[in-house]
């Protein structure tokens, strides 16, 4: 009886076929492009909070563009894209093409040998719905991974717009703290005049150089912090160098807008939709589950040869081809069917969870968004009528310095409460638009 075995693919290339297989390790598959190059989003940034600013708007397009947190969820939403080709190829038929060569003898005098080149199909038939399902729970996991990617891009744009707003509050800030560094010296020199006249205690000139000194701290904070939120925006756009300070500039004005808080609005969170289909692809992988604890039937083909279990049904050594059918189904498995039914139900279960939870975190972070617009514009409103205060407060001072009866130190406390009107002005107008910005990320986006 001739001996027939099946040889592994290693040795045919060592034995039979050398160089057959010389492709797979010589290294000439083509070079991927680096992922920080190849994933790129494509379309208009999501962001779209820019206040009218072109030096933010500028940066708002590097961080769509360059931020490392939106290429890894490019990146997995190119995994989840390669796992829906996956569930879809376990509809077609699966053809596997070869070599079997065998060589053998009676005795170990004389041997004969033989290869044969076969071709073999199979085809299961969906009976249950388990490919069908399969290929539904990596499709909604395809829509889940698309919705983090545009999440990931609404939370650079938010980020991004907060730093700049810190960095351009702290330049504020450091140009008032010059100048009140500036007052707080005129007025140590004024005292210090009076002090050498004998005018004031000594305790006075201490005191007017502590506020100096107070004043001078004030400075390098506000530098610090200039300095904190280039290096935050420099990491936002992927760089490992801190971001070139942008010249000075004022805040931009936070027109006044409002929206209603609706479960249209939270539906289109990203965070939300991505649950939802989370959700659905565990029902989805849940079904399939089931499905695949029931019979299964596949269909094979060969041509130039068949296995040994085909031979002996049809009662012959050798086919030159051949069609079968299969139907198999698993009687005693230990539990293991049900253990995965039960696995799968309670992923579903935790997917309904998550889902419901991002829904209530949603309303929640919108309803909280609007007072946050709302207590944001008193707080501004405040601020600009203690500033109006503080300019005829000045006003006033001035006049009676112009006829005499306003001394020096008087007039540097009364600017000095003037530059910090101003500065607060400056605060609650970064805190709109830090509203605004928290606003329109929980209602995806834009608060229009």
């Amino acid at each position: 009886m001739r001996l027939r075995h099946r040889l592994i693919p290693a040795l045919l290339a060592l034995s039979i076929l050398p160089g057959g297989c010389a492709s797979l390790n010589n290294g000439s598959a083509a070079k991927r492009t680096p992922a920080i190059e190849r994933l790129v989003p494509q379309g208009e940034p999501v962001w779209r909070e820019d206040f009218g600013d072109p030096v933010l708007a500028d940066l708002l397009r590097q961080a769509d563009l360059a931020s490392l947190d939106v290429k890894i969820a490019m990146a997995r939403l190119e995994h989840a894209a390669a796992d829906v080709k996956l569930a879809k190829s376990g509809r077609t038929p699966q053809v596997t093409v070869g070599v079997e060569g065998a060589v053998g003898g009676r005795d170990f005098s004389s041997s004969t040998s033989g290869m044969v080149p076969p071709v073999s199909a199979i085809y299961e038939v969906d009976l249950w719905g388990r490919l069908a399902k399969a290929r539904a729970a990596a499709l909604a996991e395809e829509r889940a991974a698309d919705q983090d990617v545009r999440a990931a891009r609404l939370l650079v744009g938010a980020e991004t717009a907060r730093a700049y707003v810190a960095l351009r509050l702290a330049q504020t800030q450091k140009a008032s703290a010059e100048q009140r560094l500036a007052l707080a010296v005129r007025a140590a020199d004024l005292v210090g005049l009076q002090a050498r006249e004998g005018g004031v205690l000594p305790t006075e000139v201490e005191t007017r150089r502590a506020a100096v000194a107070t004043q001078q701290a004030q400075v390098r904070a506000a530098q610090r912090a200039i300095d904190e939120q280039r290096i935050r925006l420099g990491a936002l756009l992927g760089r490992t160098e801190p971001l070139a300070e942008p010249k000075p500039a004022p805040l931009a004005a936070a027109p006044a807008v409002g929206f209603e808080v609706s479960s249209d609005r939270v539906s289109a969170r990203p965070d939300v939709a991505a649950a939802l289909q989370r959700l659905q692809a565990a029902d989805a992988k849940r079904a399939e589950t089931v499905a695949a604890s029931r019979p299964r039937f596949t269909i094979g083909a060969a041509l130039g040869s068949a296995e040994a279990e085909l031979l002996n049904l049809l009662d012959t050594k050798s086919l030159a081809w051949v069609i079968g059918a299969n139907i198999s189904h698993n009687l005693i498995d230990g539990g293991a069917a049900k253990a995965r039914i039960r696995g799968a139900s309670a992923d579903a279960d935790q997917a309904d969870l998550a889902y419901r939870k991002a829904v209530v975190q949603g309303w929640g972070e919108m309803r909280a968004g609007v007072i946050g617009l709302q207590a944001a514009a008193e707080a501004e409103a405040e601020a600009q009528a203690a500033d109006a205060r503080a300019a005829r407060a000045l006003s006033v001072a001035q006049a009676r310095r112009e006829a005499g009866s306003a001394a020096g130190l008087d007039m540097a406390a009364v600017r000095d409460q003037g530059v910090q009107a101003d500065a607060a002005v400056a605060e609650a107008g970064a805190g709109r638009l830090r509203a605004r910005i928290d606003a329109a990320l929980a209602c995806g986006g834009a608060c229009r």
